[in-house]
């Protein structure tokens, strides 16, 4: 990992509540730090196109003259390009809160697992303001009502019968009775929730490919599912059980009805001319 020259900083400042005069409590000090890691996080998953986090922030300035700051300063991978197009992440992450704010609609390009990180900023409960700046000139600020603007955004869920492919990860046995499938391709996870009859079941999938088929749930801004509610679970054979192209050598003698695997071939493919 390598330093960009000047990389744009990231302001965070806090304002506790009245009864606090003004100062901010330690667990939501702390709770907010953590909230606006994940927002950044989140927001370059969604910029980068990759599931890894390649980008770390040092505390380079802190400092309690009301209102308490934290200045973050990104940490930028060697790679030249990459290191380019990770540099738009903390400007994006504020002009999505500018556009959750003052707009009905989810920020282009974000989707659900950005927007719920996005939920957290600011909703402790004795913080009266956080304000996140990049520049003079690119700053928001965020109160308890964030949380319900970014509710709106996201929206309700429709539904659609459908099916879904992936590994299946991250099981919660209890209280929501869930699982994580992670696709190949789309969505990077989908939620997929249960019934209890299905609990032998899922323990047994835990870390093998899966076709989970039932009640798609989607937003109307997002053409991917972000969860199921799961009817019906199919197990698919390891890799290492299926059979190879030797296992399947004779395995249909009668299948060119008499004719030479030339001919056969030839036949199919004058059928597929006419």
């Amino acid at each position: 990992m390598a330093e960009r020259k000047n990389p744009k900083r990231i302001t965070i400042e806090f304002k506790g509540s009245d009864a606090d005069a003004g100062d901010v409590r330690l667990s939501e000090f702390l709770e907010q730090l953590e909230a606006v890691k994940e927002a950044l996080k989140q927001t370059e998953r969604v910029v980068s196109g990759r599931p890894d986090q390649h980008i770390y922030y040092k505390i380079v300035d802190l400092s309690h003259s009301s209102p308490s700051r934290v200045v973050l300063e990104p940490v930028y991978p060697v790679d030249k390009v990459l290191r380019k197009s990770l540099s738009v992440v903390p400007d994006a992450l504020t002009s999505s809160i500018r556009v959750l704010q003052f707009g009905r609609k989810p920020p282009a390009r974000a989707d659900l697992a950005m927007l719920e990180s996005y939920k957290t900023l600011g909703a402790s409960r004795n913080l009266k303001e956080m304000t996140i700046s990049t520049s003079p000139q690119k700053v928001v600020s965020i109160n308890q009502g964030f949380s319900e603007r970014v509710e709106r955004a996201i929206g309700p869920d429709i539904f659609a019968p459908g099916s879904i492919s992936g590994r299946l990860e991250r099981v919660n046995l209890h209280n929501t009775r869930s699982f994580d499938i992670f696709p190949p391709i789309g969505p990077p996870k989908i939620r997929c929730h249960f019934e209890e009859a299905d609990r032998a079941k899922v323990k047994n999938a835990l870390d093998n490919f899966v076709t989970v088929k039932g009640r798609l749930r989607y937003k109307t801004w997002d053409k991917h599912p972000h969860a199921i509610d799961v009817k019906f679970i199919d197990i698919h054979e390891p890799d290492a059980d299926l059979p190879t192209m030797d296992d399947l050598r004779g395995i249909a003698p009668d299948a060119t009805g008499g004719l030479s695997s030339e001919d056969f071939v030839r036949t199919i493919r004058e059928n597929n001319w006419n």
